[in-house]
């Protein structure tokens, strides 16, 4: 079953990034690979300042531009959803995390932004392609699995997120601040909330949905135009998210 947040992405156009990653902005390649559980999700083959040559402002401003959604970015999940559990990974750790909650809320924090970079200028960048990459990308089209390769090109950025847990009644008052240290990741850090809960927060921004094409082969021709990679469309949330959801 798809989550409410994947869905409201999708109605914006953008896929859930499974995991949220800290900082996999356009010019990100990935394929979509099984994990460890047998899900299907984004693995970087490389991050955007790894594919080009030339340092990202040249790809897209950094600040980027701001962006409203109609509805709350809020969703309370079940720990019994694997599917689910990759969200909260980029936080807390979720086996112990489960272990003192049978539920989490995530809450996306304001301002959220885009950062894109148009097709016509991805079509420019040809010739910046890394050296490495390209010998790359170029085995994986002549062993034909080049078309599981996806770059990038627009990312939505939250400025911070938030976990909530509910604590079991049968644990509260009996999780020490060693435990509690244990439970935040890097880039976040984790307090009680009386008793009955614990809270989880980001310091730092987190992408949590993107927009992607096939990679096109034309990027790794030399007497190619780069209308081959501008006539190239989107493609559409909901197909690389019935791809994760059903492969």
């Amino acid at each position: 079953m798809q989550s409410r947040l994947a869905s409201l992405l999708e109605r914006n156009g953008f896929t859930l990034y499974t995991p949220f990653r800290t900082h996999d902005l356009p010019g990100t390649i990935f394929t979509l690979s099984r994990d460890h559980n047998g899900r299907w999700v984004e693995f970087p083959v490389s991050e955007y300042d790894e594919t080009f040559s030339v340092p990202s402002a040249t790809l897209f401003p950094k600040e980027g531009e701001a962006v409203e959604f109609s509805d709350a970015l809020s969703e309370t999940f079940t720990f019994d959803s694997s599917a689910v559990l990759d969200l909260a990974s980029a936080l807390v750790n979720t086996e112990l995390a489960s272990q003192w909650s049978s539920e989490f809320t995530l809450q996306l924090g304001d301002p959220k932004r885009i950062h894109r970079i148009s097709l016509a200028r991805l079509g420019g960048m040809r010739d910046d392609i890394s050296d490495d990459l390209r010998s790359l990308l170029k085995n994986r089209e002549a062993t034909g699995i080049l078309s599981n390769a996806y770059i990038v090109v627009e990312t939505l950025t939250v400025e911070n997120i938030s976990i909530k847990l509910s604590v079991d009644p049968r644990l509260q008052g009996t999780i020490s601040a060693e435990k509690l240290g244990q439970l935040a990741k890097a880039n976040a850090t984790a307090s009680l909330n009386g008793n009955r809960s614990i809270v989880v927060e980001s310091n730092c921004p987190l992408i949590i949905g993107y927009k992607a094409i096939q990679f096109p082969s034309g990027l790794l021709r030399d007497s190619v135009s780069s209308s081959g990679v501008t006539d190239l469309s989107v493609v559409s949330a909901s197909s690389l998210g019935e791809t994760k959801r059903n492969q």
